[in-house]
């Protein structure tokens, strides 16, 4: 069985309670630690040496060929937010993490949500998400522009609950911002800084711990 996907990975697509919210949240920091030191990647140093003025996100892969690089085919388990040094679940269902996962690839532009449902549709690494693990069912996004447009209002709800129930110095707009053009049309983009962590295929795991 994957802890971190019993650890973080919500059930349903419907946000988390402010309940479940705090009782991540009051864990998250040690729990991450404890998980990730084996593997050698991520480290409290490591992350402290980052621009603390920035929100960061922290972007959990699983079933990785090659923990140096992302390639088509890994599965993304879960974001983090790290903010002044704390770790934060961010409680998004699978297809928001997904989501999330393709804006920050995609993070030097903003996007209208006809892009962005154009641009899922032919992305690997969207279309071929998760097919490295055993037993992999598809399951790919819904990626029609009125599909996108609620996928980012809801991501962006639970960011300001999130934010709201740990009393952060932060806006939604430091991770997920929405910007208009001359039309009107509302484009989004991460604004936050962004790492990815690869966690190894389950075979390569006790070899790295």
């Amino acid at each position: 069985m994957n802890h971190l996907n019993v650890l973080l990975d919500p059930p349903a697509e419907q946000p988390a309670s402010i309940g479940e919210v705090k009782q991540a949240s009051r864990h998250i920091n040690q729990s991450f630690l404890q998980l990730f030191r084996p593997i050698g990647k991520v480290t409290e140093e490591g992350m402290e040496n980052k621009n603390l003025k920035r929100a960061q996100l922290l972007i959990i892969h699983d079933y990785a060929e090659d923990p140096a690089q992302c390639f088509p085919g890994e599965e993304a388990i879960a974001i983090i937010l790290i903010w002044r040094g704390r770790w934060y679940w961010i409680p998004w269902g699978p297809t928001h993490v997904i989501v999330g996962d393709f804006l920050a690839r995609h993070r030097w532009i903003a996007l209208d949500s006809w892009q962005i449902a154009s641009k899922m549709k032919l992305d690997p690494f969207v279309q071929e998400h998760g097919t490295n693990a055993p037993g992999h069912k598809g399951r790919p996004p819904r990626t029609s522009p009125s599909n996108a447009r609620q996928q980012l209002k809801r991501m962006r709800d639970v960011l300001f609950e999130l934010i709201a129930v740990e009393r952060l110095d932060l806006t939604v707009d430091q991770i997920i911002r929405t910007e208009r053009t001359s039309s009107g049309t509302a484009r989004y983009r991460i604004v936050a800084d962004v790492t990815w962590q690869h966690l190894p295929r389950p075979e390569h795991r006790s070899s790295a711990s």
